[in-house]
């Protein structure tokens, strides 16, 4: 088959992937009805929902009927705790109907362990038949709708890692079905989006498809018997050191106090009198300061925040770590969860953490903390964009003080569209060639023939600003409609990032160098 002139968008990479709106499609046949019952819904609102997508109709993928005989696409989905269990999938799949009408359809639900190469679907755990009687016509942009399917059937017990879960179904049999997926959800890496054609291996979406930030499946999480959760990946630290407070870096270091916020939550269960508290005894080289919190009732599904503080002994071993044990209390029960921290912070762990895989027109945000306190000498950025034309790009960067400079300024543009080569994996820095000229050829899916580059503003500019705190990286997609992803970036400053994890002394402690106390 082929593509219009009028599709906005490139061909997928793969023939077997198309897009929605861009093809026309012969008339839907129908097939013989599985008894398995199925409502419309969105899986939200609900204790334990999970959603990686927006909820918009956006671009939406399917298989050619001629020699696709199984199509699969499947989401990762990370328990908040474990061992965890999913009692609904939601997937939101339409018809593009051309020439005829879709009288019932036929799928599966199919679940996979993330044992598979590099954490790809690997054991299949399941499969769940589904019918139902119509499917809605898509509607670029409208909110889509969702098949919820209860999948409790399939006693899926996950006692660790995470799970892949999605749709199956035949081309053959129903040409013009797709499955959506989203392109804008705010920030955050991908959901983990995989297809699998024909039985082959899979492949990730994210990569094939660069502005793929989530398929519409989403799915309720839930324990396999009543609980009460620790939620470790929504956990706030801050630390302290009150013989000097510009210490305070957001690092747990040896010597400071420390603030911690843990949400907790209910989970297939309400839940009376909750109180969290820090067992004893504590670890080696903390001292508990406030160790018990009282939460309330919790319904299923409520969450509370249960404030701790702690103190780190000056003698504490930088770059090791402990875990926290916690004691979760009801009148319905006792639980028990535990709270890794690290002391300290490697230079090699200061990097961007949840990349945005969207860029578009009104600037796409990038975050590097760091905790080092160092006088800026020098500073050298390196950047990895997936984007099918540099031509439409703008790259700024920002420090912590606020000062912002543009590395990047649509490269041959104008005239339009500029260079139309594929991807950016460039350092900058002051003194290279000016790369705003520097067109590959041919254009289109060639990489941009440039790794190494001035800046549109010099990076001296940052000369004398302190390196502590939130650099933002800023990439811009002026054609707006087209396809990126921040794939990584780094800081290249002089001095050099270090390790930080340095003792917070009491004002008790210190002595000057004569020998005498500060008292």
């Amino acid at each position: 088959m082929t593509l219009p002139a009028s599709c906005a968008l490139r061909r997928a990479a793969r023939s077997a992937l198309i897009l929605a709106g861009c093809i026309g499609l012969g008339a839907a046949l129908a097939s013989a009805a599985h008894a398995t019952p199925v409502a419309i819904d969105d899986c939200l609102d609900v204790p334990g929902a999970i959603a990686h997508d927006d909820g918009t109709y956006e671009i939406a993928f399917g298989g050619y009927w001629e020699d696709v005989s199984s199509i699969r696409f499947v989401d990762r989905f990370v328990p908040s705790f474990h061992p965890a269990t999913y009692s609904t999938v939601c997937v939101s799949i339409s018809k593009q109907e051309v020439g005829g009408t879709l009288d019932g359809f036929d799928f599966a639900i199919i679940a996979y362990a993330d044992d598979g190469p590099d954490g790809a679907p690997g054991t299949p755990l399941g499969s769940l038949p589904v019918h139902v009687d119509t499917l809605p016509d898509y509607v670029f942009g409208a909110e889509g709708e969702f098949i919820a399917v209860d999948v409790t059937s399939l006693d899926l017990d996950i006692a660790s890692g995470s799970v892949y879960l999605g749709a199956e179904w035949d081309p053959t049999l129903y040409p013009g079905i797709f499955i959506w997926m989203d392109t804008d959800s705010s920030g955050g890496p991908p959901g983990g989006g995989y297809e699998n054609l024909n039985e082959h291996s899979w492949d990730s979406l994210f990569f094939m498809f660069p502005d793929y930030t989530a398929l519409l499946i989403r799915a309720i999480e839930r324990s396999p018997v009543p609980r009460l959760v620790l939620d470790s990946a929504s956990v706030a630290i801050g630390d302290h050191c009150e013989a000097d407070p510009a210490h305070a870096n957001g690092v747990v270091e040896p010597g400071e106090t420390v603030d911690i916020d843990l949400p907790i939550f209910a989970t297939s269960g309400d839940f009376t009198n909750v109180h969290a508290s820090l067992l004893q005894p504590a670890p080696a080289g903390v001292e508990y300061l406030e160790a018990d919190a009282a939460l309330g009732d919790l319904a299923d599904g409520a969450r509370a925040s249960a404030h701790f503080a702690i103190r780190m002994a000056a003698d504490a071993t930088c770059f090791a770590s402990f875990t926290l044990p916690l004691s979760l209390v009801a009148e319905e029960g006792t639980f028990e969860a535990a709270l890794p921290i690290a002391i300290g912070e490697r230079a090699v762990d200061v990097v961007p953490r949840g990349l945005p895989v969207k860029t578009d027109s009104t600037g796409t945000t990038s975050t590097i903390h760091v905790p080092q306190s160092a006088t800026i000498e020098d500073l050298d950025v390196h950047v990895t964009i997936r984007h099918y034309s540099i031509g439409s790009l703008g790259f700024t960067l920002t420090s912590p003080a606020g000062t912002t400079i543009a590395l990047l300024d649509r490269p041959g543009f104008p005239p339009f569209p500029g260079c139309e080569n594929a991807d950016v994996d460039v350092t900058f820095a002051d003194g290279e060639p000016d790369p705003e000229s520097i067109c590959a050829a041919p254009a289109g899916g060639t990489p941009w023939p440039v790794t190494r580059a001035a800046p549109t503003a010099p990076l001296a500019t940052f000369a004398g600003e302190t390196l502590a705190g939130d650099w933002t990286l800023t990439v811009y997609d002026y054609w707006g409609n087209s396809i990126g992803a921040i794939i990584d970036w780094s800081l290249l400053p002089t001095p050099a990032l270090a390790d930080v994890c340095a003792v917070c002394a009491d004002a008790d402690d210190r002595i000057f160098a004569n020998g005498f106390d500060l008292r």
